[in-house]
């Protein structure tokens, strides 16, 4: 079971949190991250994620389709930092991880109408990866 939870984590790593182009490949890198469960609890994921796709948006500044990471979670930022979408409220006794809390549909749609308002232009094929 140890084992498949492993598979699991690399999985999530390699076609989730750190996506590459060649997702389809598993990466030496991130087995330390998955070899022992127990410290693996203690690794800020949320960090990690963040600091990667900070560096892929700085290194792709300038052709954005090239950038690679968890988009969805820029997404996620948004959403928590705008307060124009409203995520999931729970009783007190149930937990469930924060970013399972929004609707990702409707935060697309809400950050289009965002957009919209703004400066800033979208294109046609911008708007069909938005609202996948």
């Amino acid at each position: 079971m140890e084992d498949m939870v492993k598979l699991l984590c690399l999985f999530m790593c390699t076609t989730l949190f750190f996506t590459t182009k060649d997702a389809h490949k598993l990466k030496e890198k991130y087995f330390g991250l998955v070899d022992d469960l127990e410290k693996s609890k203690n690794v800020s994921w949320p960090d990690l994620i963040h600091c990667f796709l900070e560096k892929k948006i700085n290194q792709n500044y300038n052709t954005p389709e090239d950038i690679t990471g968890c988009v969805v979670y820029l997404l996620l930022l948004y959403a928590g930092h705008t307060h124009l979408v409203k995520p999931l409220t729970l009783p007190d006794d149930r937990y469930l991880p924060r970013a399972a809390r929004w609707n990702i549909k409707e935060i697309s749609v809400e950050f289009l109408k965002d957009m919209e308002t703004s400066q800033y232009t979208v294109s046609p094929q911008e708007k069909q990866y938005i609202l996948l």
